[in-house]
């Protein structure tokens, strides 16, 4: 059974997610370390940019499933970011501990990437291209998504 998270953010405001063949808005967060990574340097490579929480059973799937991607296709140059939204950064040290996630992970405890990024539902995922533009966004995880991740990444490394 999957749990879809909603995030009531301000319903006052509505904000627009970036579109297929957009840029991202630029963010800077933390990673584990407490270094300050801003998700541009990334671009150049195919990205995966992966919002989620490590207590939901969904996004805690597709971490895993993100997990084994990057280690298969981490030579080619593929480049995953996960954006956790854990409040606890200990919660959050024990899974990636406990399931070897090998990945780059940023924390949004300020949960600012929802404003920027219009993120609603996690897990939230957007691929994106060696020239930083989003070529899809897939809200929840199922095997529609996984597919999708796959050909993108195997279109990628051409």
């Amino acid at each position: 059974m999957a749990v879809t998270v909603i995030f009531a953010v301000n319903p006052c405001i509505a904000f627009t997610a970036p579109a297929s063949g957009s840029g991202l808005p630029a963010l800077s967060l933390p990673n584990l370390q407490n270094k300050i990574v801003n998700i541009p340097d990334f671009y150049g490579k195919p990205l995966i940019l992966a919002f989620f929480a490590s207590w939901s059973k969904s996004c805690a799937d597709e971490v895993l499933f993100l997990d084994g991607i990057y280690g298969k296709y981490k030579s080619k140059g593929i480049k995953i970011v996960g954006i956790s939204f854990d409040k606890k950064t200990e919660s959050l040290e024990n899974f990636i501990t406990k399931n070897n996630v090998s990945f780059d992970l940023l924390i949004d405890k300020k949960l600012k990437s929802i404003n920027k990024y219009a993120i609603l539902i996690i897990p939230t995922t957007m691929l994106i291209n060696k020239e930083g533009k989003i070529e899809n966004t897939f809200v929840d995880f199922d095997d529609n998504t996984k597919k999708s991740i796959i050909d993108f990444v195997e279109s990628q490394g051409k």
